[in-house]
Order: C-alpha cells, then sequence, then structure tokens
C-alpha cells in the first residue's frame, strides 16, 4: 500500500510546508514514487541522495545511518522511506535524519507496522508501530507533528500469507491483475497460474483501509524541530 503512504506524504507535505528548496532522500532512490510528488510540487528544489548504495551523479552521498553523521549541509525535507527496518540502530538513525533538516524543515519517516522477512541480511524488524518512531524521536528534541499507521485486512493477507507485494492494480482486483515480473510472456501466465489460488483468497479480505494496529502495515511519522 505504497500509494497510499505517498497520497499521505504529499497532504503533509502541502500542509506544513509553504516552500521546499533542498532535498534529501536518504536510503531510497530515483524510483522512490514520494520522489515524483517532490519533483511535481517543487520542480526547482535540489534533490541529493544519501545511502550505502552508489548512485550515478554528484548528488549522491555514501551515509550509513547506524552510524554517527556530520552532515556538510542541510535541508528543508528529509525523506526516508522503508528503510528503518533494515538498521540495527533506530535512535542513531533517527538523530541522524534530525541533523539533516533545517530548523522547521520536515523529516517524513515511512516503514513497515507489520511485513514479511525481506532484504536479508539486512532485516532486523517485522515493522515498528508509529509510537515507538515518535517516542524516540521526541527524545531527540524533535517534535512530531503527524503519526499514524494504515492497511486493511486484504494488504495483511498479502504481507502473511501470500507473502507478495502488489501493485495498485492486482491489489484492487487480484484474480484480473498480478504484478509483473521479469522474464517472458510464458513465465509471466506460469506466475499468474502459480499463485492463483492465493489471489483468489485474497478477495475475500476487505481492501477498505484501516488504521486498526491488527492488520496495519504501513506506519508514517512527520517531523520538525
Amino acid at each position: 500500500m505504497r500509494w497510499l503512504a505517498t497520497e499521505k506524504f504529499q497532504e503533509i507535505v502541502i500542509h506544513h510546508n509553504k516552500e521546499i528548496n533542498r532535498v534529501a532522500i536518504v536510503g531510497g532512490s530515483p524510483t522512490d514514487p514520494e520522489l515524483s510528488v517532490i519533483k511535481r510540487l517543487y520542480p526547482l528544489a535540489h534533490i541529493d541522495f544519501y545511502g550505502i548504495e552508489a548512485l550515478d551523479g554528484a548528488n549522491s552521498c555514501f551515509l550509513d545511518l547506524n552510524q554517527p553523521f556530520v552532515p556538510q549541509k542541510t535541508y528543508d525535507l528529509v525523506h526516508c522511506a522503508h528503510v528503518v527496518e533494515h538498521l540495527w540502530d533506530v535512535k542513531q538513525a533517527i538523530h541522524n535524519l534530525l541533523d539533516l533538516v533545517q530548523p522547521k524543515g520536515l523529516v517524513w519517516i515511512n516503514c513497515p507496522a507489520s511485513c514479511r522477512a525481506h532484504g536479508s541480511p539486512d532485516y532486523y524488524v517485522a515493522g515498528y508501530q508509529p509510537t515507538l518512531i515518535a517516542k524516540i524521536a521526541v527524545s531527540l528534541g524533535a517534535k512530531v507533528l503527524e503519526s499514524g499507521q494504515f492497511g486493511c485486512r486484504r494488504s495483511y493477507v498479502y504481507e502473511h500469507f501470500v507473502m507478495r507485494w502488489p501493485d495498485r492494480r492486482e491489489y484492487e482486483s487480484p484474480i484480473r491483475f498480478m504484478t509483473s515480473g521479469q522474464g517472458s510472456r510464458v513465465k509471466a501466465l506460469l506466475r499468474w497460474a502459480r499463485y492463483l489460488h492465493q489471489r483468489v483468497l485474497a478477495t475475500f479480505f476487505s481492501s477498505e483501509p484501516i488504521s486498526d494496529p491488527l492488520f496495519s502495515t504501513q506506519t508514517y511519522v512527520a517531523l520538525t524541530k
């Protein structure tokens, strides 16, 4: 349900920030869906990427969020989505994110509230509740602007029983559509048939978004300092 997190990100950015000139994408890449929102709303904003993987271009900087970090510059918006579950020192990571943001700037953290194992060997938790992220941030001097979680019964079934992340089309119509993968059309058809019984199961569960912690799969926290 990353698309819903992206919609919430857009809502919060518009509501809490009048002008954004400098953006840091931490642990992400140019394919992050929130980046299209940033470019559309703030086409002149300068964007830097921070992470442990090298990206092409001069705007890529190495940063291990688990380690203390002294930034050379600060930003109006610091974006970190689906990264903290792959870190072993979350408090240090949030400290680094807050160091990157300017006073009254915005830090956006999005992570699983509940998730299947993925990204091994650097996978440490199945998800975080927003209260945990918020309490760590407050202990570091931040102010929580908004926080919450959401999901639905269908997304929970996909995460924990089907063991797949569907795109929006498959999520809304599991039998008719299936998230495309690599390979030929023949392989795509075989995949469609292989997972059909699991996708049929998913249709028996509601796709209506809810904030019930029992079924939440996404957490978000918006911070400032």
